[in-house]
């Protein structure tokens, strides 16, 4: 199995005005807007790295080369399936309705379960031919994610090079501290 991202974040996970109240800037200053709006993507990539989770709302394809009973989807929280999808090896593509699965999204990590998977047994699918499509990400994020981002940011901010004359030391209660309690770690 495999994923891939199909829509970015259109949105921010937190707001402008804030980054720029955390990092003692007048929030009326448009000067350094896109650097701020860079440092709060790049913060956003590695803290969702680092937890295994979605912050802003994306739209993402999983494939298999079979029809499972069920798939556990990547990138916590599962907001929704968008739709699941059969490409057949004929090239035809068949629409499985959503009335033939469930979709869990209350679990830690999301899932999508097929009612009756033996319903497809006899249909022959390209390779990948199995896609669910489906959205992941927060509303709004938890505020222990959001002062983690602007921990982040600051160090963006204020440390704009590789290099520093200073040693740098992490923060001790910082951001791993911040995003432990609700790290999606694989086994």
């Amino acid at each position: 199995m495999s994923t891939k991202l199909i829509t970015p974040a259109v949105t921010l996970p937190v707001e402008l005005a804030l980054v720029k109240q955390h990092l003692r800037l007048e929030v009326e200053d448009l000067s350094e807007d896109v650097l701020l709006t860079q440092f709060i993507r790049a913060a956003e990539g590695i803290c969702e790295q680092y937890q295994g989770r979605v912050y802003s709302k994306k739209t993402y394809r999983n494939f298999s080369d079979h029809i499972p009973s069920f798939v556990k989807l990547p990138f916590p929280p599962l907001a929704a399936v968008v739709d699941v999808k059969l490409k057949l090896q004929d090239g035809t593509e068949l629409t499985i309705p959503s009335a033939d699965y469930y979709v869990d999204t209350a679990s830690f990590c999301g899932r999508m379960i097929m009612k009756d998977p033996w319903k497809y047994a006899g249909f022959e699918i390209e390779p990948s031919g199995f896609q669910i499509t489906f959205e992941s990400g927060y509303e709004k994020i938890p505020e222990s994610y959001a002062q983690a981002l602007l921990l982040v940011i600051g160090q963006f901010y204020e440390n704009r090079e590789n290099l520093s004359p200073v040693n740098l030391f992490e923060i001790p209660f910082g951001v791993k501290a911040l995003l432990a309690a609700d790290r999606v770690v694989n086994v």
